[in-house]
């Protein structure tokens, strides 16, 4: 067992173990991957650094790591909190917002589609680094 890591995995209340070599190659995979982030240079005094982990998706095919990036005690999080609060307004009572698969499931459950209609389901990769800044610029400025 000392070549185990043991992880909550994702999304369900169940323990994961897998090979430690495999855990850390996967890790360092999602850490190289240079086309879902971008390196930014910045000078911090007394700031806590990131924390990074990856809990197994067991119930995707291949048991992929989801990428979780902690930023709770890093030199941007009262700020990124504040900026928060500040916009929260712009999707509050949005028919288009869900906050939970459970607050969907209650939305579509009644739903009726006509004989020419088909419910799809989007699994996206990587879904805030997938967007274009320019683009998610623009969208903020048009809903303020």
């Amino acid at each position: 067992m000392k070549n185990t890591v043991t992880l909550p995995a994702e999304k369900v209340h169940s323990t994961v173990a897998m090979d430690k070599v495999d855990y850390c190659e996967e890790v360092e995979n999602l850490l190289m991957d240079k086309d879902s982030r971008e390196a930014l240079a910045a000078k911090a005094a007394d700031a806590a650094i990131a924390r990074f982990y990856g809990p197994p998706n067991v119930h995707k095919q291949g048991v992929p790591l989801r990428t979780i990036v902690s930023l709770r005690g890093t030199p941007t999080f009262g700020s990124s909190k504040w900026l928060y609060q500040r916009l929260c307004f712009i999707t509050k009572d949005s028919e288009w917002t869900v906050k939970s698969a459970k607050e969907l499931l209650a939305r579509i459950q009644h739903l009726e589609l006509e004989a020419d209609e088909v419910m799809v389901s989007f699994d996206v990769i990587s879904l805030f680094t997938s967007i274009p800044p320019n683009l998610a610029l623009e969208t903020c400025d048009g809903l303020l």
